[in-house]
């Protein structure tokens, strides 16, 4: 590692061992001896860090310095080499102009979402800044290409409103460049001059891609009507300036704190991850480092034959570059063209992409490369830049021939389609996060049979957490067989299961009853579970069809396999490919258990179905002692998973106590788990 500023190093070390002035003479050697160092290197004002640690040890023994201080002085010094490179790597690509500080444009005031997405952006850069609101997008992008600003902020999608439209259209025939991203978590809030009840607000103010995101929230407040503002801190502004109090405005807490507003009530966003991605625009193109993992943002309008586009992405596949947005926008002045604008995981300054590129303009009839900048990630998300160079081989058995494929004529004679191996050859994954579905991996799903308190629901997500299940499952609404049983806490255990889940980076599933719940709990859920009751309940599986998340469909009671596919299909139907089928077990004349579990299922809807398939042991068998085994049968069948039941106090829970394991049954499951798989991965 080396770093490119002397005297800022020796000026940190300095720092440092003022704390020590008691130790006066031993702490002037030893920076003597740092200063006699960094000096041999004055002419490049380049330090190569391993050699100076080197120097530092044999000056250190010479001249028998105190062997406390010199080590703290030689770790302190290897943690401010580091900080440095980091920052001399991200500020090397951010050039002053000619005035005393960089300057960067945004639309809108203080306060507003993008002023605050352009400090966090910036904050740690090495220069001053000077943030200029502007009133629009067009005035910001102005603003640079004319060098009246060096960098403007632009946001280009949100996860809740979709793409702006706007950002990309005056982008496509400007000559600018994407040198950056940034990601703000978007935290709505209403606001007004006062404590008031919702019901006194008349009018609401804010930007439409505002009142777009908060859309459900404000369609429940009756004799209210909504107005666009060219900005959320202008809104809020125009709430404080007017001092009315059947007014309110939608934005930032931080632009309430600005004005001095009141937060009625904040979250009340459509989605509870609510991001806004952000470009970071420059009139210079920047070239990052190979090693650096970037995303590359272009545009290209197709030739007007056949399988155009599919060449184009194919050349993508081809490559290995991952496609993480594609669009298509009207060509200006062109009737019925269109232009598509994509994202892929890829650096420009590597030789893989540069080929991918010359091919991909062999095919396209126009092509802008609009920018190649380092890649930001959400937390809890998968990275798929990152691969694993030693990621294990699938496991193949070699004394088992291979499982032929279903033949033709019978599968067209199924009543499904799109759930049949006929339709799509290939294995479904289903990816939950970081978490796949249907591979090679063996997944747990986790969590009690009902959400009952705070403190059950985070116990149990910790020890879910802890050791190593993929998922947290809870139920908060129960189809129960007596009435007076536990009904589930609604959405107020919802809201449990989902802080537990924020708090241990669990992805969590709940089971849906009616289809007028799907919509808001898809907005918390990360699965959607569809119970063994409801299996046919059609009006319900239209509905889950309909969304985009993924949906855990369990076996009815007395399902056969060509009925539980052909609920499946259902959803395939509506759109959503993201189905997951659960064998829960079916009843049968035996009474030994609760059900008869259907292992027999696992390899047959495997051999006619793409769709992935778990087991649900827990509710197969009844009875806690006898999950284990059943677990690991399910890994010997081919399941791609399996969800149980765990409690705290099974005695003391409101629902299904005795088939559910107690913690530390749980951590003996968990680690049979591990060995079996360790078995299967040395064979």
């Amino acid at each position: 590692m080396k770093i490119t500023n002397n005297f800022l190093l020796l000026k940190n070390v300095k720092l440092f061992v003022v704390g020590m002035m008691d130790k006066k003479s031993e702490i002037k050697n030893i920076l003597k001896i740092l200063e006699t160092i960094l000096l041999e290197n004055d002419e490049t004002n380049e330090v190569d860090t391993e050699k100076v640690i080197q120097k530092l040890n044999s000056a250190f023994k010479e001249k028998d310095a105190s062997r406390y201080i010199s080590q703290n002085l030689i770790n302190e010094l290897i943690l401010l080499a580091k900080r440095i490179y980091i920052k001399n790597e991200n500020n090397n690509h951010f050039e002053k102009s000619n005035r005393e500080q960089i300057t960067v444009a945004y639309q809108g005031i203080d306060g507003a979402y993008s002023h605050i997405a352009s400090q966090k952006f910036f904050s740690d850069k090495d220069y001053d800044v000077l943030y200029i609101g502007l009133p629009t997008f067009q005035a910001i992008l102005d603003s640079v290409e004319e060098g009246e600003s060096d960098y403007a902020v632009l946001p280009i999608e949100n996860t809740t409103a979709g793409s702006i439209n706007e950002s990309i259209d005056l982008l496509s025939n400007r000559k600018l460049h994407i040198i950056g991203e940034e990601f703000l978590e978007i935290n709505h809030c209403l606001l007004a001059i006062d404590d008031i009840p919702l019901g006194r607000i008349k009018t609401i103010y804010s930007h439409p891609q505002a009142l777009a995101q908060c859309s459900i929230f404000l369609s429940s407040l009756e004799n209210c009507k909504v107005e666009s503002f060219f900005d959320t801190a202008m809104a809020i502004k125009k709430v404080k300036e007017d001092q009315n109090l059947t007014q309110a405005a939608i934005g930032s807490s931080e632009a309430a704190r600005i004005y001095g507003l009141k937060i009625l009530k904040d979250n009340i966003s459509n989605t509870r991850e609510n991001y806004t991605r952000f470009f970071i625009i420059s009139k210079k193109p920047v070239v990052y480092d190979e090693s650096i993992p970037c995303k590359t943002s272009l545009l290209f309008a197709t030739k007007h034959v056949e399988g155009a586009l599919v060449r184009c992405l194919n050349i993508l596949a081809k490559h290995h570059l991952n496609l993480t947005k594609i669009q298509s926008r009207p060509r200006q002045n062109v009737p019925w063209e269109y232009i598509f604008h994509i994202d892929f995981e890829g650096n420009t300054n590597t030789d893989k992409v540069k080929i991918a590129l010359n091919e991909l303009t062999a095919e396209v009839s126009y092509i802008k490369i609009l920018g190649s900048y380092p890649i930001k990630i959400l937390p809890g998300y998968l990275k798929t830049f990152e691969k694993n160079d030693q990621e294990k081989e699938p496991i193949v058995l070699e004394d088992v021939k291979e499982i032929p494929r279903p033949e033709i004529k019978i599968l067209e004679k199924k009543p499904y389609r799109l759930a049949g191996r006929y339709y799509k050859q290939d294995d479904t994954l289903i990816r939950v996060r970081d978490c796949v579905i249907g591979g090679n991996d063996f997944i747990v799903i986790a969590g009690p049979c009902s959400v009952e308190s705070k403190t059950q629901i985070f116990d149990t997500a910790k020890i879910v957490a802890e050791n190593g299940a993929n998922l947290l499952r809870g139920g908060v609404f129960k189809p129960r067989t007596s009435p007076y049983s536990f009904q589930g806490l609604g959405y107020e255990g919802l809201e449990l299961l989902s802080q537990a889940g924020r708090e241990y980076n669990l992805p969590i599933v709940t089971e849906v009853l009616r289809p007028e719940d799907v919509q808001r709990i898809a907005m918390v859920a990360d699965v959607l579970q569809i119970g063994a009751r409801n299996m046919q309940n059609f009006p319900l599986l239209n509905e889950v069809g309909s969304i985009n998340k993924p949906v855990l469909l369990k076996r009815g009671l007395m399902a056969s396999i060509d009925e539980f596919l052909s609920a499946a299909e259902y959803i395939l139907n509506q759109g959503n490919q993201q189905v997951i089928l659960c064998e829960r077990g079916i009843r049968t004349f035996e009474t030994a258990t609760r059900n008869t579990l259907d292992l027999s299922a696992i390899p047959i809807i495997k051999h006619y179905s793409h769709l992935p398939i778990i087991v649900d042991p827990s509710h197969a068998i009844g009875d806690w002692r006898y999950i284990i085994p059943m677990v690991e049968a399910s890994i010997a069948a081919g399941a791609h998973g399996v969800m149980v039941e765990i409690h705290p106090e099974p005695e003391k829970a409101l629902s299904d106590g005795a088939q559910s394991l107690k913690f530390d049954n749980f951590k003996i499951m968990m680690q049979r788990v591990r060995k079996i798989k360790q078995s299967l991965n040395t064979v």
